[in-house]
């Protein structure tokens, strides 16, 4: 079994005191409820919002956040090319994709999604996705 490399950066070693955010949808309703929602979860701060892939990718370049919450049909560029885009830019960073549709969950998946939620599921689970994702892909200790 191979070694797996040793982070570059010690962004990645560090668990921050809140999970830092990026919500981006094209709908002002829904990123504004996103918002709404996350904000009010312990350990979890919205830091920026977007309502299209390329501001996206520039505001995660920006920003450096933990995770993203994606929407795939976007103007300018949609969230799919975003994702590998962001990923592209900083693999360390979790996006998580929320569709209307159910036929986007293997594409978003293939484009580095580590998860998918449609937006008619309870989007209640979403806040707790996002904590168990940041505490599963964040090392506690750096090596030693």
């Amino acid at each position: 079994m191979a070694a797996l490399p040793l982070p570059t950066t010690t962004r990645e070693w560090s668990v921050p005191d809140a999970v830092r955010v990026v919500v981006v949808d094209d709908d002002p309703l829904f990123r504004e409820a996103l918002v709404a929602l996350l904000s009010t979860t312990d350990g979890i701060v919205v830091v920026g919002e977007a309502g299209d892939g390329e501001s996206a990718v520039a505001l995660t370049e920006e920003l450096s956040p933990d995770l993203v919450v994606m929407d795939v049909e976007m103007p300018r560029l949609g969230g799919l090319d975003a994702t590998g885009r962001i990923l592209d830019h900083d693999p360390a960073i979790a996006v998580v994709v929320v569709s209307g549709t159910s036929d986007t969950a293997a594409k978003a998946l293939q484009a580095g999604a580590v998860a998918y939620m449609r937006k008619g599921s309870d989007l209640a689970g979403l806040a707790p996705l996002l904590l168990n994702l940041a505490r599963t892909r964040l090392p506690l200790d750096p090596p030693t």
